[in-house]
């Protein structure tokens, strides 16, 4: 059979042009067993000419079984993962347009009909269309990370690329007093998803101004160094900090708030993770109850 023929190919290159071999090829033992085999050769030499050839057969039947069940599970995992995408997409859309339909009808009574909103039962109403508003916004947020498959990388000067993320957000930071420190240096380059990157560095500045000590001016440093497999981004700040002992196990997970204020979504960091490991990367925090915090990004070189 092909297999037969395949050994025998490179047997023959072996005895006439010296030729080492290592292939895999599946067999049919004598009791009629498929089998998959590694066989390996190399010509015994002498006066530089082949005299015999020194090989061995091993069995690697189980390792081929666990290889075909890995790339199963592969193409199961990417068929679903594109179905649930596609599926966050069509949820996310049509719950949409029906929580606005409710907004606008509800804000067409109140206009049309001003003597209905005297209804206690309306604010109600009216509060929980803003709720379900909201949180359609973070499921579209959220199934926006999946698609991390489909975007592009682009080369980017980081520190311009902070400057500009702070710059974006220069009126939170003047009416925070915050001092935003960019110490990356000029020259140094990262391929990333540009909308990933603005994200992250946006969020962690937000919330570094969000969660700032009371009379304590706010200082934001952000700095960056380099192993052989990750770009290290820090951001460093002096706010209130986060206590770790009572909520570390539970930082990075959706809806989960650690301060008391009133706009805290408990989004924001779900999301950083969740973007940088859609990006291959990895992120810790260490952190101190009035002192401040230092969430360090491990991203992908």
């Amino acid at each position: 059979g092909i297999s037969k023929s395949k050994i025998t190919r490179h047997f023959t290159s072996a005895i006439e042009y010296n030729n080492n071999y290592d292939i895999e090829v599946e067999i049919i033992t004598p009791k009629g067993k498929e089998k998959w085999v590694r066989a390996i050769g190399y010509p015994v030499l002498e006066n530089n000419k082949c005299i015999r050839v020194r090989g061995l057969f091993q069995d690697i039947s189980k390792a081929k079984r666990t290889e075909t069940e890995i790339k199963k599970l592969l193409r199961t995992t990417v068929d679903q993962n594109k179905r649930l995408i596609n599926f966050a997409h069509i949820v996310s859309h049509n719950l949409r347009t029906h929580s606005g339909n409710l907004s606008l009808l509800l804000n067409l009574i109140e206009e049309e009909h001003p003597k209905t909103t005297e209804n206690e039962l309306f604010p109600l109403l009216k509060k929980a269309s803003e709720n379900l508003n909201e949180t359609i916004l973070n499921l579209n947020e959220v199934a926006q990370i999946n698609i991390a498959l489909t975007e592009t990388y682009f080369k980017v000067n980081v520190h311009q690329e902070i400057q500009k993320h702070i710059n974006s957000i220069s009126a939170k930071a003047i009416d925070a007093h915050a001092t935003i420190n960019n110490d990356v240096p000029e020259d140094v380059f990262l391929n990333t998803i540009p909308a990933y990157f603005e994200s992250i560095v946006i969020n962690l500045l937000s919330n570094a101004i969000k969660y700032r000590r009371v009379n304590v001016p706010l200082t934001i440093n952000i700095f960056c160094e380099q192993n052989d497999d990750y770009f290290i981004l820090k951001f460093e700040d002096n706010g209130c900090g986060i206590d770790l002992e009572l909520h570390g196990d539970r930082i990075f997970g959706m809806y989960k708030t650690f301060h008391k204020n009133k706009d805290a979504r408990g989004l924001g960091l779900f999301l950083i993770k969740n973007q940088i490991e859609a990006m291959q990367g990895k992120i810790k925090v260490d952190s101190f109850v009035n002192k401040g915090s230092t969430f360090t990004i491990f991203l992908r070189k």
